[in-house]
């Protein structure tokens, strides 16, 4: 039987992904990465995304720098991304490592997403001619009398999903509950989420964000101010390009220090959602699990408070490769 499997790393912002990374391209020379951080998608967007250093990577890397264009990359788009991309892998005789933070896209490859909205059915537009004024407090209780079941998978204050169910209501005309993404994994998976202290994860981003004011970032929102991509992470609320724009133009704090405690509170919080979402992540990814006995994927979540974690987990990711024997020629047969 073709192995078709993919090593996937992630966890919270800074909490060292790409070394993680690096160390098993040192270990073995058969891997490439492909990128799910939704920042580092962006060619103009490179010293506040944490975006490494490409050329000197030690594995050929995929989906980095694709969009020039201060445009949306859809979930359903990255999937359809990557399934080309563990294919054209596995017929070099490489192996997929997808490494990323950004939850959303990688739980994609494991529960396939819908389409737009308003290519559902071949509809196009809103069904519902309800106004709805999708940002305003207490839409929780809304959702929850229009489709009770999608409410009860949602937490009161995650705004983000109670907006969006809403949005689909408006637009379709049908229950949020509809559109609930189904598992249909693309393939098996190794998945390490690198989870941290909180007090090592605090020092760790702290330092992060010194280091990248240091290293141009300033310089970088400087550059895209006025332009197209402003209003773009703007839009995205990208953290620090909002702030450091914002500090240019005189209405956020007087120095960069202030700038720099600014952005490195909204930078803990972040890794906080991000905690939270691969809490119910990983819970619906078991719940898939149970109900599918030929899948094989493992779920390896770590504690971190060092360094020392590497080397472990390298063996670890190398014993599953050595298992499944993942030096795949003959692709025809992988999807």
């Amino acid at each position: 039987m073709l192995n078709n499997r993919i090593i996937v790393i992630t966890g919270p912002t800074g909490s060292g992904k790409t070394a993680l990374s690096e160390k098993i391209a040192q270990r073995l020379n058969n891997i490439e990465v492909i990128n799910a951080d939704v920042g580092q998608f962006y060619k103009p967007l490179s010293v506040g995304t944490a975006k490494p250093d490409l050329a000197k990577q030690p594995f050929r890397s995929h989906l980095f720098d694709v969009l020039d264009e201060p445009e949306d990359l859809d979930v359903a788009a990255y999937r359809d991304r990557v399934k080309v991309l563990i294919r054209d892998i596995y017929g070099r005789g490489n192996v997929p490592v997808v490494v990323g933070g950004s939850l959303f896209y990688i739980k994609a490859l494991f529960f396939e997403p819908h389409h737009h909205v308003g290519e559902v059915n071949g509809s196009v537009g809103p069904k519902n001619p309800c106004k709805l004024e999708v940002h305003e407090s207490g839409n929780w209780d809304l959702l929850r009398d229009i489709d009770p079941c999608r409410a009860a998978k949602i937490h009161p204050n995650d705004v983000y999903r109670i907006n969006r169910a809403l949005e689909l209501w408006r637009k379709t005309g049908r229950l949020p509950s509809e559109f609930v993404p189904q598992f249909n994994p693309l393939c098996d998976a190794f998945i390490v989420y690198l989870g941290c202290e909180k007090d090592y994860l605090r020092s760790r981003l702290k330092q992060r964000t010194d280091e990248m004011l240091s290293h141009g970032w300033l310089e970088e929102v400087e550059g895209i101010r006025g332009t197209k991509w402003e209003a773009f992470v703007r839009r995205k609320k990208l953290i620090g390009y909002v702030q450091l724009l914002d500090f240019i133009e005189g209405t956020l704090c007087e120095n960069l220090d202030e700038v720099s405690k600014t952005i490195f509170e909204k930078t803990w919080q972040y890794a906080k959602r991000q905690r939270i979402f691969w809490d119910k992540f990983e819970d619906d990814l078991l719940e898939g699990l149970s109900g599918k006995g030929d899948h094989d994927t493992i779920i390896s979540r770590l504690s971190i408070s060092g360094d020392l974690w590497i080397s472990a987990m390298v063996d670890d990711i190398e014993g599953y490769i050595n298992k499944y024997d993942l030096q795949v020629r003959d692709n025809s047969e992988l999807f």
